[in-house]
């Protein structure tokens, strides 16, 4: 009588239930991979531990990251002085390669219009023909202005310029410069933060010997 009534067996019933049970256990290793990269992420994003050595030689954690990583002044100066150096004390045996690190202290944007003008200039070739050694002496730097993004900085410096061919001859000027520094998140790439947004400069005097 219950083979009559019965319109149907259940004959994969155990099949069905399997899957059922697979495609929960599949949900909720797709939910805790999901949960994971969210962590790696986080992970990986969270500032590293740096560690101060005091003068002493105490070692110390540093808990307030982003506030004991900003740039200070002794910094400003720092970059402003390198980068002066890099782009304007030429030599011409290393113009290419100090032209080239100053481009990298450089802004995308400023990168571009500095790129012009050595190339509309022709300036790397004139120094390497011309046989010279410029050095450069910074007299003077002051910072005018500075927020969260940007510094502004003034600088007076000494430059002279010598002859590899002819020691005797010596050229000496003074001149004024300005630079606008970007403050950028610290990287592997940009360990000091700060980027060249624009730089310029007037002669002041030349010395007379």
């Amino acid at each position: 009588m219950e083979n009559v009534k019965r319109k149907y067996f259940e004959v994969w019933g155990d099949l069905e239930a399997q899957n059922n049970t697979l495609k929960a256990l599949l949900l909720s290793m797709t939910g805790l991979l999901l949960i994971s990269l969210v962590v790696v992420y986080m992970v990986t994003i969270k500032p590293p531990v740096v560690i101060r050595i005091g003068d002493v030689g105490k070692a110390e954690a540093v808990s307030r990251y982003n506030v004991n990583n900003a740039i200070t002044e002794p910094e400003l100066f720092y970059f402003t002085k390198l980068f002066v150096q890099k782009f304007t004390e030429y030599n011409s045996y290393t113009i290419a390669t100090d032209i080239a690190e100053a481009f990298n202290m450089m802004s995308a944007n400023y990168q571009k219009i500095a790129k012009k003008e050595v190339l509309d200039s022709n300036l790397i070739s004139k120094i390497s023909q011309a046989s010279i050694n410029t050095k450069m002496e910074v007299r003077e730097i002051k910072l005018e202005r500075e927020d969260p993004n940007y510094a502004v900085l003034s600088l007076l410096g000494l430059r002279t310029i010598q002859s590899y061919q002819n020691r005797d001859l010596k050229e000496e000027s003074l001149f004024k410069g300005d630079i606008i520094l970007k403050k950028v998140p610290r990287t592997m790439d940009c360990p000091q933060g700060l980027l060249v947004e624009e730089y310029r400069e007037v002669l002041v005097k030349k010395i007379e010997k």
